[in-house]
């Protein structure tokens, strides 16, 4: 009996001994393969999530890039821009990228999550930004959920990595339902915006108000019983127009748009 204890106290200590080591194992190889990526001249990049990114299924998206996730990125520089679609592989954003691939002098890097469906065309300054109108499934709300994030890069001292941080860009509109029967066969909700906004990738800023965007009716993504939330394109808020209708048991209900409820984020 005394001999085993003493074994098991020999295996447990060998074991926390090869978890050590492990351990170190594992970081002297991330620190390589960072050293790899960037001996040949190419940046690392780091895209961070914001801790409020809208999650819809917390169970699946854990606020984190796994791999596949894509992101759009887009260098201005002087009146012109390139455009690279990064797909995270194995920790590392592809296909690698190397200064001359963005720019000459000094850099303007935005980045966009989702990545755009159809990338800008070559010589446009300001690119269009959509939420979509129906936003009642977690595919539809993701989507208009765009994040962006912004990096000032000088080409005479390149960076050999990149760290951008994202921040959401649409305005967002919690609508809570009290004294409404949410479960009613006909029950329906809708909020009334613009779906488009401005973004200029010459400069830093926000996500700037289309005059020229239509303005539709949307339909909200619900986060609980009787709790819903949409968001919508930067624009003025016209606090005297009706911009949620409501359908229930076969009566229409209109209202307006608080004034201090809606909010966006700067990049």
């Amino acid at each position: 009996m005394l001999i085993m204890k003493s074994l098991f106290k020999f295996n447990r200590i060998g074991f926390l001994c090869l978890l050590i080591f492990a351990a170190c194992l594992s970081s002297c190889n991330d620190d390589n393969l960072l050293d790899e990526n960037t001996q040949d001249g190419s940046i690392e990049f780091r895209f961070n999530l914001p801790q409020t990114r809208a999650i819809i299924d917390e169970q699946t998206g854990a606020g984190s890039f796994v791999d596949n996730d894509e992101v759009g990125l887009y260098a201005y520089e002087s009146g012109n821009h390139r455009y690279h679609l990064l797909t995270l592989k194995g920790g590392h954003w592809l296909p690698s990228l190397k200064p001359v691939d963005l720019g000459k002098n000094e850099v303007m890097l935005s980045a966009f999550y989702p990545a755009p469906q159809t990338p800008a065309e070559s010589g446009t300054q300001s690119i269009v930004c959509v939420v979509q109108t129906d936003q009642s499934t977690a595919d539809g709300y993701q989507q208009s959920d765009l994040l962006g994030a912004q990096y000032t890069m000088t080409m005479n001292n390149p960076d050999k990595e990149i760290i951008m941080t994202f921040s959401h860009l649409m305005h967002r509109l919690n609508i809570t339902l009290t004294g409404l029967d949410t479960e009613a066969p006909d029950f329906a909700i809708e909020v009334y915006g613009r779906t488009q906004a401005i973004f200029d990738l010459s400069a830093e800023g926000i996500l700037q108000p289309n005059a020229d965007s239509p303005e539709e009716w949307i339909i909200p993504h619900k986060t609980s019983n009787g709790t819903y939330t949409v968001l919508i394109a930067p624009q003025p808020v016209d606090i005297e127009k009706d911009r949620i209708r409501i359908v229930c048991n076969g009566k229409t209900y209109n209202y307006k748009f608080p004034e201090d409820n809606i909010g966006g984020s700067k990049i």
